[in-house]
Formats: structure tokens, C-alpha cells, sequence
């Protein structure tokens, strides 16, 4: 009996491209939450506002670096097309989701909170070329 080959799944497009469905899901699920605002400012007083901005950017670097890794599997890995286009993905996302959050009570869509997103996607772009060098480095280690 052999082991279950998770790498083989992991290398999969599809696969790829499900987890970056799911973490929209993650998101959609966190925009979805009514009053949300009001319930955090409860438990973390003075510091909800930054708090809540840095899990905006996490929430949109993670989908930036989801999104650029399935994209690898169009384009070659050195192009900058993936990341042209998961950055351009997570605008996209990131719009729609404000406006989904314009009917959602307590909620309201503003642009300031669409850039908070970018600014995550494009730490996480400007982090890739740091990630593949250290990435390439840690394989060269182990050979």
C-alpha cells in the first residue's frame, strides 16, 4: 500500500486553483459578517482600526501569493504576467467584495478599503523575488 501522493495533487492546476477559491470564500465569509465593526471595536478598543487594516492586507497578500502561484501554471515562473494578473485578480476581488459589503448591515464600501487590500497585494508582489531567491537558496542547500 502505497502513501497518498500529496505532492502530485499539489503541483495540479486544479488544485491550485481551488485553494484560491476557497481562500475567496475565507474572505467572502469575513465581508459577509454583519455589524462586524461595532463586535471587534468590543474587544480590542483603540486598536481595532489598525488590527482590522492588517488583516485586510494579510487577507489580500495571501490571495495575491494564491493566485500568482496558480497563474505559474499558465506562464512561466520568471514572467511577470502571474503577477500582473493575480495582482490584477485581487483588484478585481477586492472591488466586488467592497461592493458586496455595501449590502451587508453595518458595513459600507468605501475605496480607501480597496487600496488597504492592494497595499497587501503589492507587499507580497514586491516580497516574491525575496521568496524564489530564498527558495532557490534553500534548494541548493539540500543537494
Amino acid at each position: 500500500m502505497t502513501a497518498f501522493p500529496l505532492r502530485s495533487i499539489y503541483f495540479k492546476p486544479a488544485f491550485r486553483w481551488l485553494l484560491v477559491i476557497l481562500w475567496m470564500a475565507v474572505i467572502f465569509a469575513f465581508s459577509s459578517q454583519a455589524n462586524s465593526g461595532e463586535a471587534t471595536e468590543q474587544v480590542l478598543g483603540e486598536i481595532n482600526v489598525p488590527v482590522r487594516k492588517c488583516a485586510h492586507m494579510f487577507e489580500y497578500a495571501v490571495l495575491f501569493w494564491l493566485t500568482r502561484w496558480s497563474a505559474i501554471t499558465i506562464r512561466r515562473p520568471s514572467s511577470i504576467v502571474p503577477g500582473m494578473f493575480a495582482f490584477v485578480f485581487c483588484l478585481l476581488y477586492a472591488a466586488s467584495d467592497e461592493y458586496h459589503q455595501s449590502f451587508v448591515p453595518g458595513r459600507s464600501a468605501q475605496v480607501q478599503d480597496v487600496a488597504v487590500d492592494m497595499a497587501g497585494a503589492l507587499i507580497a508582489a514586491f516580497l516574491v523575488p525575496y521568496f524564489l531567491a530564498l527558495k532557490s537558496f534553500c534548494s541548493r542547500t539540500r543537494s
